[in-house]
C-alpha cells in the first residue's frame, strides 16, 4: 500500500457571531474594545472589578446596571467611575479578599470611558443568554429536567 504524501486540507470553521454578544465573554470584549479604540490602562483589573460587581448584583439588565454605575458617579473629576457607593449595598457580613473589598483610601474604579462604551452600545451586549424555556419536576420531587435555550 502506498501512503498518500498530500496533506488533507483543513477547513476553516466559523461559528456565526452571537447576537446579542454575552458580556462575560472576556475575550469578545476585548477584542470590541480594541477595535472602538478604547485602551484601558489595567485591562484586567478592569474587567475583573466589573464582572464582580456584575455578579454580587445577581447578573441585572445590562442598561439598569451601566445606569446604576453611571448615577453613583458624582465624583466630578470626569476620568473614573469610583464604585464605593455601588458597594453600600453588599452584604457586608461576607468576608472577601479581592477588589471591591473595603479598603481604607483605596476605591476601586471603573474607567468613564469603558463604562460610555457599554453605555452606547448596550444593544450589542446581553448579561445572560440563555433563558429557561420549560422545566419539568419528577413526581417524587427528585429530578428536574429543563429546556434551556442558548
Amino acid at each position: 500500500m502506498a501512503i498518500s504524501s498530500k496533506k488533507k486540507q483543513q477547513v476553516k470553521r466559523y461559528r456565526d457571531p452571537l447576537s446579542p454578544k454575552p458580556i462575560l465573554d472576556r475575550p469578545a470584549l476585548l477584542k470590541d474594545l480594541k477595535t472602538a479604540g478604547i485602551f484601558l490602562k489595567n485591562v484586567n483589573q478592569t474587567l475583573d472589578l466589573f464582572y464582580q460587581l456584575l455578579h454580587r448584583r445577581g447578573y441585572p439588565p445590562l442598561d439598569e446596571f451601566v445606569a446604576e454605575l453611571y448615577g453613583n458617579s458624582s465624583n466630578g473629576k470626569g476620568d473614573d467611575i469610583s464604585i464605593a457607593s455601588s458597594c453600600t449595598n453588599i452584604n457586608s457580613n461576607i468576608a472577601t479578599k479581592n477588589a471591591i473589598s473595603s479598603r481604607n483610601n483605596k476605591l476601586p474604579q471603573l474607567p468613564k470611558q469603558f463604562l460610555s462604551y457599554l453605555s452606547t452600545n448596550i444593544s450589542n451586549y446581553q448579561t445572560v443568554t440563555s433563558k429557561i424555556l420549560s422545566s419539568q419536576t419528577s413526581s417524587n420531587g427528585t429530578t428536574t429536567k429543563l429546556a434551556i435555550q442558548l
